[in-house]
């Protein structure tokens, strides 16, 4: 005999099961996953219970999960990939034995009450079946990663309950707010009161989101309603200033609010590779539109001459040793001077690095705890030897069909740069001046810089950014978070390139930097510069 259930848009099929006598109940669906706004991959699965067990398969890629509890609790766990089992895991008398392929079985004391795994959204069901709705409140949970062998401490609240109009009738709401205890991440997970299943979870520091199919109503009836950013169109001065840094004399403009009562916070524009005058002048005037703009919100910014671009001087017999800690020590200068002028808060001093300009950010920001906040603009989350092999993959994957494993495709400019690191990496040549730029990257890693730094941070990514991918912010934010930070701010701009000029079907159209940058940048200053003297 079949028994169909249909509710909140879930199917249960009951089946007795003939020999063993217990009621079968079959229940599954799909979380798609977006990163940013864009799919990131998608989770299928299904959950057979039969009496006090229940089996669930999910799929996620390539990958195939399944989970075993009994009596509610972890009994066992695998991952299969290629047909084969890459891991298992059993759970009995406050145990779990690991098994990894080619490896000794671990095992791992645990008082974990259930499994979660990364990107199986499915098994948060059985988290939330653990919440005691009649104690309500802040409950703490264990839960055990098999990936990691690591248990999870965790607190799952329910902070709100109402209706949601789906599908043309009301499904029972709950919202919960999952964290986890030692990194500080939170998760809202809106989900089915009446059975626990996710029907929405998002991890806002992350900008990642997951939602059941056919529950994709639910993003617009929860999002928060959004107060419209403030628009400043203060005054400001430009004055053209000069300061030495050693043999060299860095020559910019400081941009200075009109009408500050005290002295004013300030920010310090970095700029991307190559040689950049002030205004970036050859990508659209960012650097000059970015200090215009953060002026008019009330914040001193200082932008200068890249050394031996326009008005800043250079040796020219030791140009071409110049190395990436040159250009942090020049930004170094230009914060130093700052903090000199009367007008500027020295207690208030932020950095923003555009590109490689975001590097050096994070780098003096672990360096000088005098830096206050940090805003990183179409930053790299991974070593630069690394992002350039994949800007230049990407790009002749854009232009057409590439051949990933062919080296002689790879376009010159690529070339040179993939030999100077190759070059660098040999202890031969540690002494080799002109070397230096890429040893000096090769020992830095944007990512493990962005775990030291606990200060605010606004990370700003251009969605249609064809030289950094859009993950890199992602990452950068992960980053950040999982080193204890917990005042970071992410924004992909839409439509924007790596410079934040919209991409145009026009192409006669003059190139325009986009206004959401711009605001997105006032708001931000203005509550983590600005007001923090209030």
């Amino acid at each position: 005999m079949k028994i169909k259930i249909w509710m909140t848009g879930l199917f249960l099929v009951g089946l007795l099961a003939a020999a063993a006598g217990a009621q079968e109940v079959k229940e599954g669906g799909t979380y798609t996953m977006t990163v940013a706004g864009q799919p990131a991959g998608s989770e299928t699965y299904e959950s057979v219970t039969t009496g006090d067990e229940t089996k669930t398969v999910s799929k996620v890629g390539e990958a195939t999960f399944t989970t075993v509890t009994r009596n509610e609790r972890p009994a066992e766990f695998s991952i299969e990939t290629n047909g084969a089992k890459a891991l298992t895991a059993t759970f009995a008398g406050g145990e779990a034995v690991i098994n990894v392929a080619g490896k000794p079985p671990a095992t791992v004391k645990t008082a974990a009450t259930v499994v979660l795994e990364n990107g199986v959204w499915s098994q948060l069901k059985d988290l939330l079946r653990q919440y005691d709705r009649k104690k309500g409140g802040v409950q703490e949970l264990t839960a055990f990663l098999p990936s990691r062998a690591l248990e999870l401490a965790l607190t799952l609240e329910l902070k709100e309950t109402r209706p949601l109009p789906i599908g043309g009738r009301d499904l029972p709401g709950g919202r919960f707010e999952l964290v986890n205890k030692k990194s500080g991440t939170k998760l809202t997970i809106w989900a089915n009161a009446a059975s626990n299943i996710p029907l929405l979870i998002e991890i806002p520091t992350q900008a990642v989101a997951a939602v059941r199919k056919g529950m994709e109503e639910i993003v617009a009836l929860v999002a928060p309603v959004k107060a419209p950013p403030r628009v400043f169109n203060g005054e400001f001065t430009s004055e053209d200033v000069s300061f030495p840094n050693g043999e060299n004399t860095l020559a910019g403009t400081l941009t200075l609010p009109k009408g500050a009562a005290g002295p004013v916070p300030a920010v310090v524009v970095i700029t991307g590779s190559g040689s950049q005058d002030r205004d970036g002048s050859t990508l659209a005037n960012l650097y000059k539109i970015i200090a215009e703009s953060l002026s008019k919100a009330g914040v001193a910014v200082l932008r200068v001459d890249d050394r031996g671009v326009g008005k800043s001087t250079i040796n020219k017999e030791k140009a071409p040793e110049t190395s990436y800690r040159d250009l942090v020590s020049d930004t170094r200068a230009a914060f130093d001077y700052l903090t000199g002028r009367r007008e500027i808060d020295p207690k208030r001093i932020a950095l923003a690095g555009h590109s490689e300009g975001s590097e050096t950010a994070l780098t003096l920001a672990v360096e000088d705890p005098r830096v206050a906040a940090v805003i990183l603009l179409a930053g790299s989350s991974r070593p630069i030897d690394q992002s350039v092999v994949e800007q230049e993959l990407y790009q002749r994957a854009m232009d057409g069909t590439a051949d990933a494993a062919d080296a002689a495709q790879i376009a010159p400019v690529a070339q040179t740069l993939i030999r100077g690191f190759e070059a660098a990496k040999d202890p031969a040549n540690k002494n080799n001046g002109r070397l230096a730029w890429f040893r000096d990257h090769l020992a830095s890693d944007p990512a493990r810089l962005a775990a030291e730094i606990n200060r605010p941070v606004l990370i700003v990514q251009g969605e249609r950014d064809a030289l950094v991918l859009s993950y890199h912010a992602i990452e950068l934010a992960r980053a950040f978070v999982d080193g204890g930070n917990r005042r970071v701010s992410l924004r992909i701009v839409r439509n924007a390139t790596h410079i934040f000029t919209l991409v145009s079907d026009n192409p006669q159209e003059a190139p325009k930097i986009s206004d959401e940058l711009l605001t997105t940048l006032q708001n931000w200053a203005a509550t983590n510069l600005v007001e923090t003297a209030k």
